[in-house]
């Protein structure tokens, strides 16, 4: 029944069998009526496994990783890169977008764009961005501007943060749970309470409902810097939204001993 029902979903099913030769021969192979297809050969009153293999790549469900070493990378996209890095100066910069970037395709000029965003090269990233941002593949996505918002605020770059954030709902995107996060994250790294809590209110007015990592880093945050009235606020709707609200504020404060900001 478990191979009839991959076989109906369209998930092909490989199986290899590590059999010797010299141990099959004149021997017979024969499944098991007990086994019922659960993997298991009966080899002349013994047993062995059966390794499964389960492959979507055929259907083309899989998905490449969300980040891309550099190794992953095109050779056009390493040149790139290094060409970006080695340029001094904006001109040398804008020599090198109309030389060697523009001539990236879509999926390589993503990697540059994931490559610069992890390695924090943050002007460089910042004039890819707006550069794919102008191409004619280019479709709106939060998570296209998530990636960049991170970027950005763990490098305390607070205003091109809020540019982007703006620049986001321009484009009629709606920012979700995890760019609302971050950003109240950076507000908080440069120790702005008023806009990381107006961020935070703002995103429950959106209908955005907070996470465990958004009351993680207000709850750690606001202990940091003694906001009473702001702590009892978000500790409310701490246990109001998770499961296990009160377990989770008491785990939280108890790793308060090693303070973190994500």
């Amino acid at each position: 029944m478990v191979a009839a029902c991959l076989l109906h979903t369209g998930i092909r099913l490989a199986a290899v069998w590590d059999i010797q030769q010299s141990s099959c021969r004149g021997r017979c192979c024969r499944r098991g009526p007990a086994n019922g297809g659960n993997g298991i050969v009966t080899l002349s009153g013994r047993t062995r496994a059966v390794a499964f293999v389960c492959s979507l790549r055929d259907k083309g469900l899989s998905k490449k990783p969300l980040w891309r070493t550099k190794e992953d990378m095109s050779s056009e996209a390493k040149q790139a890169s290094s060409s970006l890095r080695l340029a001094k100066g904006e001109e040398a910069v804008a020599r090198v977008m109309v030389t060697s970037v523009s001539r990236l395709l879509k999926p390589d000029l993503l990697a540059l764009l994931a490559h610069l965003q992890r390695t924090d090269c943050c002007d460089l990233a910042i004039k890819v961005f707006d550069y794919a941002r102008k191409e004619i593949w280019y479709r709106p996505e939060a998570s296209f501007y998530f990636d960049m918002i991170y970027m950005l605020g763990r490098n305390r770059l607070i205003e091109k943060a809020e540019y982007y954030f703006l620049q986001l709902q321009e484009e009629g995107l709606q920012p979700e749970t995890r760019i609302y996060t971050e950003m109240l994250a950076a507000y908080m790294l440069v120790d702005k309470v008023d806009k990381a809590m107006d961020m935070y209110r703002m995103m429950k007015e959106a209908g955005c409902r907070p996470n465990e990592l958004t009351f993680t880093i207000l709850v750690r945050n606001l202990q940091r810097l003694g906001e009473v009235a702001a702590i009892k606020e978000v500790e409310n709707d701490a246990v109001e939204n998770l499961e296990e609200g009160e377990e989770f504020l008491r785990n939280v404060k108890t790793r308060r001993k090693n303070p973190t900001l994500n």
